[in-house]
């Protein structure tokens, strides 16, 4: 897990991000944000075939809803949290 907070910030929301330590780099592929709002967390996650989910506990329950596919047009937007669109 690599948390990054973006409050106030513009940000690009990219597939992946490079780590560099003292000795190698690392890539990490984007699996999942976490939005807080609202008093509560929601989240969207993105599973190994790019297909992107929604979660929120107290709208969807125990289910996530499909939202498009990572990197698609009718991508949703990653920068938003989905309830706020």
């Amino acid at each position: 897990m690599y948390a990054v907070d973006v409050t106030d910030r513009s940000i690009s929301v990219s597939q992946t991000i490079k780590i560099q330590g003292p000795v190698c780099s690392t890539i990490l592929h984007l699996r999942g944000l976490v939005y807080h709002g609202y008093y509560h967390f929601t989240c969207q996650i993105v599973d190994q075939s790019g297909n992107i989910w929604y979660h929120d506990g107290m709208s969807t329950r125990r289910t996530s809803t499909k939202e498009g596919k990572f990197g698609t047009a009718s991508q949703p937007n990653l920068e938003i949290e989905s309830s706020a669109l």
